[in-house]
């Protein structure tokens, strides 16, 4: 009997939370620029992109949920860590440019403020759609189809997981009030390779 088999899947995690974010309401996120000399960087610079030092409660509620999401593809016996955690803030007539996140294992974001479901979606483009070398052979948003991508309306509590290297973006933002997230990124520490490819982040001071 003939099967297609998935193979080589994209683990991308989503629930709904219902924690209080009220204190992140009234957070200014510090504009960052970033020296090329990274022993110049300010504490203002610092704490743009490390923010839920500031919120260890929800830093921890976070972590917990996405030792949830390592759990289900095995990966729990690592233990895991916050790199940096930013506001996003999207002004009317702004969107997201797709990118990926570089220097970390997976990213997450948390959509803490408003119900955003009239909004553009987080687009999250399919990493093997680079293979193909034919234009127009599904790579529209709008289903799991062959080489399509995948979108996220995003609603009050919506917290995803997913592996960095994802490219994603957000189309022009229509209503008035700025669209609002918190986005994280997440490393693995420990010992890991073998022979001259081996890196124990204790090393690092970590």
């Amino acid at each position: 009997m003939s099967e297609i088999l998935p193979l080589f899947y994209v683990p991308v995690y989503r629930d709904i939370v219902d924690w209080d974010c009220s204190e992140l309401n009234d957070y200014k996120n510090p504009a960052t620029h970033r020296p090329h000399d990274l022993s110049q960087i300010s504490k203002t610079e610092f704490e743009a992109v490390r923010m839920l030092e500031k919120f260890p409660d929800l830093k921890k509620k976070i972590l917990n949920k996405f030792y949830d999401y390592v759990t289900q593809i095995q990966l729990h016996k690592i233990k895991w860590k916050i790199s940096t955690s930013w506001a996003t803030h999207v002004e009317k007539g702004r969107g997201v440019d797709p990118h990926v996140h570089k220097n970390c294992e997976f990213s997450g974001l948390l959509y803490f403020e408003d119900d955003y479901r009239d909004q553009p979606p987080l687009e999250v483009d399919n990493p093997l759609s680079v293979f193909t070398s034919f234009f127009g052979c599904d790579t529209s948003i709008k289903g799991p189809q062959y080489m399509s991508g995948a979108h996220f309306y995003c609603e009050k509590g919506l917290i995803l997981f997913f592996p960095s290297y994802l490219n994603h973006q957000v189309a022009e933002v229509t209503r008035d009030k700025p669209r609002r997230s918190l986005a994280f990124n997440f490393v693995p520490t420990g010992y890991f390779g073998q022979g001259d490819s081996t890196i124990n982040t204790k090393w690092l001071n970590f």
